[in-house]
C-alpha cells in the first residue's frame, strides 16, 4: 500500500489515493533517474575513459481516472496541477515517507470521451526524494535532576545538567546531502568554532570571537550555502569569515562520524546539526 498527495503553491492539498474522485491508474518517473556518463576514447585502448557523471532533472507522470461527476471533477483538478506552476508530491510506502517538488509540465486529457484519464507530467529541478522527518543532532542535551519527593538541603540542588557529547553518528539515507549546523554560545570568548566530518577528515570553521547568547548558522547544501550570525536579534552575512581551509561540509550515503571544537570555550558551545535525508527511488 502506499499513499500519494500533491499540494499546490497556496498548500491546498488533494490526496489522490483513497479518494472516491479519482483512481491512480500509474505513477512513473520514481525511480532512480537516469544518470549521463561522460567519458573519452582513447586511441589504443580498449573502451573508454571516465571523466564525469551527472544525474539531470526528474520527470514524473501521473496518470488518473476521473470518476463522476467527470467534469466537476476534472475542473477540481485544474486548481492543483497549474501549468508552469509550482507543486509538491508526497510519497509514503511501509519503508519510506518523502516529498519531491517541481512544477507542472502538462496536463494531458482529452474531454471528449467517456472515460477520462488526464496525464500530468511534473518537472523537478532536483531529482532526489527528501524525507518528511529531518535527523537532527544536538551535541549537548539537558538531562533532568528534579525528582518527587524531594528535598533542598541549604547548599541547593540542580534541577537540570547539560550533557555533552563531543562524537555524534548521522545517517542521511542513500544521496550525499548538505546539512544546517548551528553553533551556539552560552558564553563570552567562544573563539573559532568548528566542526569535523571525521569520516570524509574535512571541517567547516569560522574565524569569529562569540558572544554570550550568539548563533551562527551555516547552511552547506548545494544552490543554498550561507554563513549567517544573529547577535541580539540581527542576522549578518559573515560569508567572508570562514577558516582558512573549510570545506562546505557534505555527508556521505551511510553513517558519517562528526565531531566538534573551539579554539577557545569550548566547553561553553552547544552545535546542532540537520539534514534531511534524500533517496533516488521510492
Amino acid at each position: 500500500m502506499y499513499t500519494l498527495i500533491v499540494e499546490n503553491a497556496k498548500g491546498e492539498q488533494l490526496h489522490l489515493t483513497d479518494n472516491d474522485n479519482y483512481d491512480v491508474v500509474e505513477v512513473t518517473g520514481t525511480n532512480p533517474p537516469v544518470a549521463a556518463i561522460n567519458t573519452t576514447n582513447v586511441t589504443g585502448m580498449d573502451g573508454s575513459r571516465f571523466n564525469s557523471s551527472r544525474i539531470g532533472q526528474r520527470n514524473i507522470v501521473i496518470t488518473l481516472n476521473i470518476k463522476p461527476p467527470i467534469e466537476a471533477n476534472r475542473l477540481e483538478l485544474y486548481k492543483y496541477f497549474q501549468v508552469k506552476r509550482y507543486i509538491k508530491v508526497y510519497y509514503k510506502n511501509d519503508h519510506r515517507d518523502v516529498y519531491i517538488e517541481g512544477y507542472v509540465e502538462s496536463f494531458e486529457n482529452n474531454p471528449w470521451t467517456q472515460l477520462q484519464k488526464p496525464q500530468i507530467s511534473i518537472i523537478c529541478p532536483d531529482p532526489f526524494w527528501k524525507s518528511i522527518n529531518d535527523t537532527i543532532i544536538n551535541f549537548s542535551s539537558t538531562i533532568a535532576l528534579f525528582e518527587f519527593p524531594f528535598s533542598i538541603p541549604s547548599e541547593g540542588i540542580p534541577f537540570s545538567e547539560i550533557q555533552r557529547m563531543t562524537t555524534a553518528q548521522i545517517d542521511v539515507g542513500d544521496v550525499e546531502t548538505g546539512a544546517i549546523i548551528e553553533f551556539h554560545a552560552t558564553t563570552d570568548q567562544i573563539l573559532a568554532p568548528k566542526l569535523y566530518n571525521l569520516t570524509t577528515n574535512e571541517f567547516f570553521g569560522i574565524n569569529i570571537d562569540m558572544e554570550a547568547g550568539d548563533t551562527i548558522i551555516v547552511n552547506t547544501e548545494r544552490g543554498k550555502k550561507s554563513v549567517i550570525l544573529i547577535q541580539d536579534g540581527v542576522s549578518t552575512n559573515i560569508l567572508s569569515d570562514r577558516k582558512k581551509g573549510s570545506t562546505w561540509l557534505t555527508f556521505q550515503p551511510g553513517i558519517n562520524e562528526l565531531s566538534y571544537d573551539a579554539y577557545v570555550g569550548t566547553e561553553n558551545l552547544r552545535v546542532k546539526v540537520t539534514v534531511t535525508p534524500k533517496f533516488e527511488g521510492v
